[in-house]
């Protein structure tokens, strides 16, 4: 009697068959198989030249709960292939918890590109388990690696990674625009003070991201550090303090005990409105004040179509 040893050595070999439709009966089959053999197999098909075929087998190997098949696709993501990479990536990310484990074991892997996909797929797959091991990623040798663990811990959005992102930012310049992002995606006050040191730099581009991210934290105090971008030369600058002014009003309540100067940025907030933004929307429509002069209001009432429900019948 034929065991199911027996059967997967003629699939493997039916995998290099020129016929479209046995190879895909051996995928399907292999598919129903736990045995390592098996699982190897559906991994060689997934460089199959056709696409029905690679799909086929990415599906049936995202469906598995084997840690074989997590490893095999992480000696994938080194292929000389960006596409076989890529779809290795996205079934590891598609296994989810199960892979996480496999991952955080070759996340010092030798080849730093394999190093960077590892930290990319923890970081989508969010699981807590991966914030220590990509804190220490934050440190590695390679650059594209540190950036990726400081986005990927602003993903995974665990306050406990904020010491190290800090660290990071200070000592790893390339570092610095992920680590900023990444504190305001945690959103924890207890990164504001770095922070709030960062307003000094003469970057515009590390301007701006330091203050989304403080916006992003939403925290009552941080407008007195912001508003002096209100009156500054640099609009890219002041718009950008407006909307984290914003945002930390909506986060309290939509109030704010600060006057703003609304009225320099009246067509900034009419394209914002526009646009959708509903959160500008809702706070200029809450703080019509003196911005809201005849032309301005002429053209809010030509925005109002594209306003929600809500805000039209204001």
């Amino acid at each position: 009697m034929e065991t199911v040893i027996d059967r997967i050595g003629p699939l493997l070999s039916q995998l290099q068959s020129a016929d479209f439709f046995e190879r895909q009966q051996a995928v399907r089959e292999l598919g129903a198989l736990s045995q390592d053999e098996a699982i190897a197999g559906l991994v060689t098909a997934l460089e199959d030249s056709d696409r029905g075929i690679r799909e086929l087998s990415a599906d049936l190997l995202a469906k598995m709960d084997s840690e074989t098949a997590v490893q095999l696709l992480i000696r994938f993501l080194g292929h000389d292939d960006i596409g076989s990479r890529n779809l290795a990536a996205e079934i590891i990310v598609r296994i989810g918890e199960s892979a996480v484990t496999p991952l955080i074991e070759n996340i010092t892997d030798p080849n730093h590109e394999i190093r960077k996909f590892i930290v990319d797929i923890l970081g989508l797959i969010g699981s807590d388990k991966a914030v220590d091991p990509l804190c220490k990623a934050l440190f590695d040798e390679s650059a594209n690696v540190v950036c990726s663990a400081a986005e990927a811990l602003g993903r995974i959005g665990k306050s406990r990674a904020i010491p190290d992102l800090i660290a990071a930012s200070e000592k790893i310049p390339e570092s610095r625009l992920n680590a900023i992002e990444a504190l305001g995606q945690i959103g924890d006050d207890n990164a504001l003070p770095q922070l709030y040191e960062f307003l000094s730099t003469e970057d515009p581009v590390l301007l701006e991201v330091t203050i989304e991210a403080i916006g992003s934290i939403g925290a009552v105090e941080s407008v007195e550090k912001l508003l002096p971008f209100l009156d500054t030369g640099e609009q890219t600058a002041a718009e950008a303090a407006l909307i984290a002014v914003i945002a930390i009003a909506q986060s309290n309540g939509g109030v704010l005990q600060q006057e703003l100067p609304l009225g320099r940025f009246r067509d900034f907030l009419l394209r914002a409105i526009s646009g959708g933004d509903t959160s500008v929307t809702e706070f200029v429509l809450s703080h019509p004040g003196r911005w809201l002069n005849s032309d301005a209001l002429g053209s809010l009432l030509e925005s109002l179509p594209h306003l929600d429900e809500r805000f039209r019948t204001r």
